[in-house]
């Protein structure tokens, strides 16, 4: 099926959920879900096994933004990267940065306190 804005917001929920592909068969997909709730999908294999990777809600993400994303999957399954372990790695990545919280107790010990008398109106 071609995937343009207009038969992706024609596509309704069912009882069961569901997926469309796009007709040019590089693994690009849409799922529907019975909530009406619609993520893009990609479709590869990496060593031999089959693989799903999601890139995404519609509209969050839009048609082109999907499509930019796929070639970039792409890509790196062209130099031997699974793209779904490096997604995963991304996020594992951003999970682990640093809070505000952290950062303002950082700040507290490394600078206030060794170097400003008025540290406790820092803190407070």
């Amino acid at each position: 099926m071609k995937l343009t804005d207009r038969t992706i917001r024609a596509l309704k929920p069912k009882h069961d959920r569901y997926e469309v592909w796009e007709e040019n068969g590089k693994g690009l997909g849409l799922r529907i879900s019975p909530t009406e709730r619609k993520s893009w999908i990609f479709l590869y294999r990496f060593d031999g096994k089959a693989r799903r990777m999601t890139l995404g809600e519609y509209p969050e993400v839009t048609l082109a933004d999907a499509h930019a994303k796929h070639a970039h999957a792409r890509k790196l399954l062209e130099q031997g990267i699974d793209p779904g372990d490096a997604d995963q790695a991304a996020k594992a990545e951003r999970r682990q940065a640093p809070t505000v919280a952290h950062l303002a107790t950082e700040y507290l010990e490394k600078h206030a306190k060794p170097n400003k008398r008025s540290w406790r109106e820092d803190e407070r």
